[in-house]
This record gives C-alpha cells, structure tokens and sequence, in this order.
C-alpha cells in the first residue's frame, strides 16, 4: 500500500524528479504512520464534522481556533482522532456561555439608559392594547 500511494502522489511530479518525489512520499507516509499512532488516527473534516455534529466550516473554525490540530500529509489535512474524541467527552453546549448576574445586570441599565419615554410608554402598553387604539 505504501509503494502504491507513494507511486500515485510521484506521478504528480515531473518524470525526472519521479525518483525523489517518490522517496519523499515514502518518507512522509512514514511520518504519517508514526503521528497516526501518536494521535490514535485521523479523520478529515467532514468525518469530524459527523461525530461533533457540526459542519466542516465549524472543523476548520476549531483547528483556526487551535481547538483542534491540524496535519496536512501528501496533500490532504486531517485533524486528531484523540483530540475529537476529548472534544466530544467534553460535551460542548451549543451556543454562548451564560452570563453572570452582573453582566446581565449591566446590560439591562445600558438598554434602560438608552431608552425614551416614548419607547417605553409603547413597550409598556400590552400588544393587544396597541392593537385596539389603532
């Protein structure tokens, strides 16, 4: 399988630089196997994006993000099996992180401060009753 991998990625390469695109696939895939067992194997991202339940864009947001590492090899990238697994232990909530008290609390006097007497008068009257005077 090696000597068939490592022929097909050559051929890419110009015929006289064949013999060294060659050995430097077979060295590559030798680096592969190694980071493989290292990392408990590989997948791309779409089959990341399956087991996380997001999308590929998402993968690619996470290895950005260095929640995930990225390992390109002979052309294609992949991202750790044992790093996805972790990731999905973890169980990641959907969304943002709630909020404390005090940052709720300072937002509300922010919107509060900001608000007219119009504005407020309207939102204080119940939709109904906005409904009826028109």
């Amino acid at each position: 399988m090696n000597a068939l991998a490592s022929s097909t990625f050559a051929l890419q390469s110009a015929p006289r630089k064949r013999a060294a695109a060659r050995l430097e696939a077979l060295r590559k895939l030798g680096e592969m196997s190694e980071a493989m067992v290292r990392e408990e194997g590989f997948l791309n991202y779409a089959q990341a994006g399956l087991l996380l339940n997001v999308s590929t864009k998402r993968v690619s947001e996470l290895v950005r993000l260095r929640k995930l590492r990225q390992f390109e090899f002979l052309g294609r990238t992949y991202v750790s099996l044992r790093e996805v697994a972790d990731r999905l232990g973890e169980q990641v909530k959907a969304g943002r992180p709630r909020r404390s008290f005090g940052q709720r609390l300072s937002t509300t006097l922010k919107v509060v401060a900001r608000t007219d007497a119009v504005q407020l008068g309207a939102e204080a009257l119940p939709a109904k009753a906005r409904r009826k005077r028109r």
